[in-house]
C-alpha cells in the first residue's frame, strides 16, 4: 500500500499534501548466505550511517530512516519493491550482484526487470536513489548493473579518503563507473557496532553444516600444504591441489553414512553451546581487525557505507524543503538538489596505493571527469553553500527558470541495422530551445547471434569519439536490450537539430532493433545553468590545502585517516 505523505513532485517542485514528513530507507538484501553473515550487522550500520549523516546535516535528532530488508537490484518480488521504493523520498542502497545471479539472467540481468525500472522511474513519483558503487576488489570489473542508471535524479558513489590534505579514490572502488565519491564514517575513525559477538543460531544449522565442512577443507590443505607432496608446489599446482582436496572432502563429509554422521554431531554441539560457535567465528575477525567485546569497530571500508553517508546528506536537503515550504519560502526539486551534489565536489586524480594517476577528461563545458571518481570527492560544506545560494536566486527572483528537461535522441534504423554500422540519432529538442546536460542515458535494443557487445561508441560533434561499457539483460530467444549511463556531458549544451553518432562495439553480429539517447537536463540560462557556472567561479576562489605527494598521501594505514580538509573543484 501506497502511504500518502508530503511528496515533492520531480516535475512542479510542488508539495503534495499528505500527513507525513517525507520518508527515507535503506534497502539491503537480508539474505544470508553463509556462517559469517550472522555476525556481521552491514544493513543496520548502513541504515544508521545515513540516519547520522541526516541529524548531522538537519540538527534534527528525531529524524529517522527505515531498514527495508529487500535488493532493488535483484528483487524478490518486483512490483512489490518498485511499490514499497515510491513510498519513500530518498533511499540508500548497498546491495551487490552475485555472479550467479547474473549467469542465470535474474535481476537486471533479465529484460523484463529492466523494463519495469525504465517505466517506473520514468512515470512515477520515485525517491532519489543512491546507491553503492561496488568495490571491484580482484574481479577488475569496470561495470555493475544498478537500479540508479535509470533514474534521473540517482547518485552512484564509490569511496574516497583524505590523506596528506588531499582526496583520493580508495583503490576498491576507482574502476565502477561512480557519479561522485564521497567519504565514510570509518575513514574518520568513527565506530560502529558492525559485530553482532553473539546472534541466534536457530535456523541457521546449514549454515553451520557448510562452515564445518569448510573447516575440514581448510584443515586439508594446510596439512597438505606442509607435507612432502605439498612443499615447493607453484601457485598453479597448489590451486589444482586445492580443488582435487576440497572435492573428495565435500564428497567424504555429505554423501558417505560416516562423514555426515560426523559433521551432524558437530552442529549439534554448537546449537547446544553456541558459545563455541561465537568464540571461533569473532577470534577470526579479530584476527585483522580491532573489536571490542560489544562487536564495535573502526576498521570497515567499502562504498556500501560511503553511499548512505551521501544519501543522508541528500535527505537532509530534502528535509530542509518542508521547512522551508512551511515557511511559504521557495523550495528546490529533487532534480534540482542531485545536480547541486554533483557540483559539490573536488577534482581528484589520486588513487590509494597507486603513483600512476587515474585518467581525466575535460568535456565542452569545461567539467573535469576522472574515470575512477567520477564529478569528484563530495564535500558536505560545499554543498551548503551551493543550497544557500540556489535559495538566494529563487527567492530574489521567482520567475527564474527552473523546468527540468528530458529530451530523446533517436534516428531512422536501415532494414537489418547491423550494431558495428553507425546509426545517427537526433535530439527531439523543439526550436529556440537549447538545453544544459545533467546526464544521458544511451538504450539500445537488439537480436544477437553470435558475440555479445560489450561497448558502444559516440561520438559528438566537434569532439573526439567517446567509448562506453554497457549493460546487457537477455530477454527472450536471442533478444537483448543495453544501457549505459553517462556523467561525462554535464553541463554541456545540447542544441536543436543536433545529432550523435552510435555504434556498437563487437556488434557485427547483432541486429539492432532500436536505439535511443535520453538527456536529463535544464533550459539554458535557467537556475541549474547558473548554478553550473557560480560553482566554476567557486572553484576558481578556493584552493586546496597543501598536500603531500600524490604518492605518499594515500599511503596512511587505515585507523590513522584524518578527518576531510578545506578545497573544491
Amino acid at each position: 500500500m501506497i502511504i500518502l505523505r508530503d511528496k515533492i513532485s520531480k516535475k512542479t517542485g510542488v508539495i503534495v499534501s499528505g500527513p507525513d514528513q517525507p520518508r527515507f530507507a535503506h534497502f539491503e538484501s537480508s539474505k544470508r548466505t553463509s556462517v559469517y553473515d550472522l555476525y556481521t550487522r552491514h544493513a543496520e550500520v548502513a541504515r544508521d550511517i545515513h540516519q547520522d549523516a541526516l541529524r548531522r546535516f538537519t540538527g534534527n535528532n528525531t529524524l529517522t530512516v527505515d531498514l527495508v530488508r529487500e535488493s532493488p537490484i535483484i528483487p524478490e518480488n518486483l512490483q512489490g519493491t518498485i511499490n514499497n521504493l515510491q513510498q519513500y523520498d530518498v533511499v540508500s542502497v548497498s546491495s551487490g550482484v552475485e555472479i550467479g545471479a547474473i549467469l542465470q539472467s535474474s535481476g537486471l540481468s533479465n529484460e523484463q526487470t529492466v523494463r519495469a525500472y525504465q517505466q517506473a522511474f520514468a512515470e512515477r513519483d520515485m525517491p532519489v536513489f543512491v546507491e553503492a558503487a561496488g568495490n571491484e576488489g580482484t574481479s577488475r570489473r569496470t561495470g555493475i548493473p544498478r537500479v540508479s542508471d535509470f533514474a534521473r535524479n540517482s547518485l552512484v558513489v564509490g569511496e574516497a579518503n583524505m590523506g596528506g590534505g588531499r582526496p583520493y579514490v580508495e583503490e576498491h572502488s576507482s574502476r565502477i563507473n561512480p557519479t561522485l565519491t564521497a567519504d565514510s564514517p570509518f575513514n574518520r575513525n568513527e565506530r560502529y557496532q558492525y559485530f553482532n559477538v553473539a546472534p541466534s543460531l536457530t535456523g541457521h544449522e546449514d549454515l553451520i553444516r557448510d562452515w564445518v565442512i569448510d573447516k575440514e577443507i581448510d584443515r586439508a590443505f594446510e596439512q597438505f600444504k606442509q607435507s612432502d607432496q605439498g612443499r615447493g608446489l607453484s601457485d598453479r599446482a597448489l590451486s589444482d591441489a586445492y580443488y582435487d582436496i576440497s572435492r573428495a572432502k565435500r564428497t567424504e563429509l555429505q554423501e558417505t553414512e560416516a562423514g555426515r554422521a560426523r559433521v551432524n554431531e558437530e552442529v549439534r554441539g554448537y546449537m547446544a553451546r553456541p558459545e563455541t560457535l561465537h568464540a571461533q567465528i569473532m577470534e577470526g575477525f579479530r584476527r585483522t581487525q580491532t573489536i571490542d567485546a560489544n562487536g564495535y569497530t573502526t576498521g570497515i571500508d567499502g562504498t556500501s557505507f560511503s553511499a548512505p553517508e551521501q544519501a543522508g546528506y541528500i535527505s537532509g536537503a530534502l528535509y530542509e524543503q518542508t521547512q522551508r515550504e512551511a515557511q511559504n519560502r521557495p523550495i528546490l526539486t529533487k532534480d534540482e538538489i542531485t545536480t547541486l551534489a554533483k557540483m559539490a565536489t573536488m577534482d581528484t586524480t589520486s588513487r590509494e596505493g597507486q603513483a600512476e594517476p587515474m585518467s581525466s577528461y575535460n568535456n565542452r563545458a569545461g567539467e573535469m571527469f576522472v574515470a575512477g571518481g567520477g564529478h569528484g570527492v563530495f564535500r558536505p560544506d560545499i554543498f551548503r553553500k551551493l543550497l544557500d545560494e540556489a535559495y538566494k536566486r529563487i527567492e530574489t527572483n521567482p520567475n527564474i527558470d527552473r523546468n527540468s528537461v528530458t529530451a530523446t535522441m533517436s534516428g531512422r534504423l536501415a532494414e537489418n541495422q547491423r550494431g558495428s554500422e553507425t546509426i545517427a540519432l537526433r535530439t527531439d529538442l523543439p526550436p529556440g530551445q537549447n538545453m544544459v546536460i545533467d546526464r544521458t542515458r544511451v538504450d539500445i535494443a537488439y537480436s544477437v547471434n553470435g558475440t555479445v557487445p560489450n561497448g558502444i561508441v559516440l561520438t559528438v560533434p566537434g569532439q573526439d569519439a567517446h567509448g562506453l561499457s554497457i549493460q546487457n539483460a537477455s530477454g527472450s530467444g536471442t533478444h537483448m536490450v543495453s544501457w549505459a549511463r553517462q556523467e561525462e556531458r554535464f553541463g554541456e549544451i545540447q542544441r536543436p537539430g543536433e545529432s550523435w553518432d552510435l555504434r556498437l562495439i563487437n556488434g557485427r553480429d547483432s541486429v539492432v532493433e532500436s536505439a535511443s539517447v535520453t538527456l536529463y537536463g535544464y533550459n539554458q540560462g535557467g537556475l541549474m545553468d547558473q548554478m553550473m557556472q557560480y560553482h566554476r567561479q567557486l572553484a576558481a576562489q578556493m584552493t586546496p590545502t597543501p598536500a603531500a605527494s600524490p604518492e605518499t598521501a594515500p599511503a596512511q594505514p587505515p585507523d590513522s585517516k584524518p578527518a576531510a580538509a578545506p578545497g573544491v573543484r
